[in-house]
Parts: structure tokens; C-alpha cells; sequence
């Protein structure tokens, strides 16, 4: 099986050891690779999607990249009607697959090799697996804290804060609304925060991956 093995890459022992540098990766724009991030694929509903486009006037579906009108074939002349015409779709079927990667390393990877291996190795699977292209961006937009509990002496606080969370990628938009509370404790002359909560209006419903934090 392969793997990185503390032998895997020679350590510059006896060298300078600069900076672990950055590499170019491909910017996909269009491609053959679906982008599932899109649409929901629902549950046990086959490996198979087809999807459906209306060609423009002038196509088909063994060309459909054309648009041809003739002006004089839609004149119109008084008292008569006109001609009908009909629409021509394209069905374009799809199978859904699954990518993934693998890194393994060992422990002496981790207790004794030079550079952080792990960490890279995550940052090579997300690259691989176009696991945020496109990326996603969120917005918070939040009401002002209730207080709900405040007690001093023990040192002990507590909040709760309505919020509305937006979190788009592509061209999907999906938005949550609900409370965030916070149990909060005093160290020294500050706050730090025990445990955080988050409850949704919609908590009984089923969601996809939520890519950020709320």
C-alpha cells in the first residue's frame, strides 16, 4: 500500500530550510464534470439523472449550437393565421459517480518528520477533490443579545441572539433562520464562552451540507 513513510522524502538535514512553497492549480470554468453543488440530489432516486434543454429556432439535436430565423417566414398577412410551429427539446442523460482520495502516513510521520505532513496532505485532498470550486461565501445578520442569565457572582452568563444565516455557492442560495445561544463564563477580567447552541426554526427538516460555520 502506498503511503508516506518517514523515509518517503529526504529531509534537509545540514540545510536551510526555507519556506514550503506555493503551487498554480487549474481554475475550472466549464467542463464535462458536473456540478452537483447546484441541486440536491434527493434519496434512492437511481445514478441516473436526465436533464432537459429547448433548442433554439433553426436547431436540433444532432446540431444544437445553431439559431436560424427567416423574417419572411414569420410576415404576418392581414385577415389570415399564421402558421403553427412547435419546440424541439433535447433530453441529455448523466450518471452520478463519486470521487474521493486517500493520503496515508505513519506515526513517525507525525512525531518525527520535519514538515507538517498531515496538514498538507489535507490541503493537496481538498485541492483534488474541487471540494470548494466554486467557493462559498456566507452572511450573518444578527438581532441584538438577549441577556438571559446574569449571574456575577458565580461568574455565569447567558445569551441568546436570533440570527439570519445566508450561505450561497454558484448558484445555489439557501438561508437559515433560528437562535444562537451562548453559556458564558468569566476568567480573569474576561468572558469566554462554555458552550455554544445553535437551534433552527426548521429543526425538523432535512439539510445538505452546510459548508460554513453559522
Amino acid at each position: 500500500m502506498s503511503g508516506n513513510n518517514y523515509t518517503t522524502q529526504s529531509q534537509r538535514i545540514g540545510r536551510w530550510k526555507g519556506e514550503i512553497l506555493r503551487h498554480a492549480i487549474p481554475q475550472e470554468v466549464i467542463g464535462r464534470v458536473g456540478a452537483s453543488v447546484k441541486k440536491r440530489i434527493p434519496q434512492n432516486s437511481s445514478d441516473t439523472v436526465i436533464f432537459r434543454r429547448w433548442l433554439p429556432k433553426g436547431a436540433s439535436t444532432s446540431n444544437p449550437n445553431v439559431w436560424a430565423v427567416d423574417p419572411t417566414t414569420h410576415q404576418l398577412a392581414e385577415g389570415e393565421t399564421p402558421n403553427s410551429d412547435q419546440i424541439l427539446a433535447q433530453d441529455i442523460t448523466v450518471s452520478l459517480v463519486e470521487y474521493g482520495v486517500l493520503y496515508r502516513f505513519s506515526n513517525r510521520v507525525v512525531d518525527m518528520y520535519e514538515d507538517d505532513i498531515p496538514t498538507e496532505m489535507k490541503r493537496l485532498a481538498g485541492e483534488r477533490t474541487f471540494s470548494q470550486k466554486p467557493k462559498s461565501r456566507c452572511h450573518h445578520l444578527l438581532q441584538a443579545p438577549q441577556i438571559v442569565a446574569c449571574d456575577p457572582a458565580a461568574g455565569l452568563f447567558k445569551a441568546r441572539t436570533s440570527f439570519l444565516y445566508t450561505e450561497t455557492r454558484g448558484d445555489a442560495l439557501e438561508r437559515f433562520s433560528g437562535w444562537a445561544s451562548h453559556d458564558l463564563v468569566q476568567i480573569g477580567d474576561g468572558l469566554k464562552i462554555r458552550l455554544k447552541r445553535i437551534d433552527l426554526v426548521n429543526f425538523d427538516a432535512p439539510f445538505g451540507n452546510i459548508q460554513l460555520f453559522m
